[in-house]
């Protein structure tokens, strides 16, 4: 509850991230004693200082995300290391964080999804315009599942299947 809220929502934003290139091929590990380059593409392990309020990049700690921040009115700036994605990195940065490379694990880019995601958002665009909320639905399940399935744990990867009833 409040007063002067702002609620922001993006249209398709699951699948809008499966747009961007993917690691692929593995290859190899380089030492990084300059900044962080455009062209790398992989992950890297750095150290991470925000003097900024932006609460963006997560450390780990006892098992759990933290989003350090600058305290203004100590004037302490958050210091950490941590393993993190090329791109991400590149995007905190022009948002004021300091990013200090250490090592690149360096990858191809793959464009894996655009055709599935292009193509299941015109039929979802198609639908809604034929007034088949059904189909629609299901479009949008598989386009917003795409990207869970995808990041999902490995534990859960095994799976069985019966035809025969439970018996309980």
């Amino acid at each position: 509850s409040g007063e002067n809220l702002y609620h922001h929502d993006v249209n398709s934003l699951y699948p809008s991230m499966m747009l961007n290139p993917i690691p692929d091929k593995f290859l190899g590990v380089e030492e990084l004693n300059r900044d962080l380059k455009d062209s790398d593409f992989g992950f890297i392990q750095c150290t991470i200082k925000n003097p900024t309020q932006y609460p963006f990049l997560p450390k780990k700690y006892d098992l759990k995300n933290e989003y350090p921040v600058k305290n203004n009115e100590t004037g302490y700036i958050p210091t950490w290391d941590g393993i993190y994605f090329s791109e991400e990195l590149k995007w905190v940065r022009s948002l004021g964080y300091i990013v200090v490379p250490h090592l690149i694990y360096k990858y191809s880019k793959r464009d894996l999804f655009s055709k599935f995601v292009y193509k299941f958002h015109e039929l979802k665009q198609l639908a809604e315009l034929d007034k088949n909320m059904n189909l629609r639905w299901v479009c949008k399940i598989l386009l917003n599942s795409l990207y869970g399935f995808f990041g999902r744990h490995e534990y859960v990867n095994s799976y069985s299947y019966s035809l025969e009833p439970l018996n309980r």
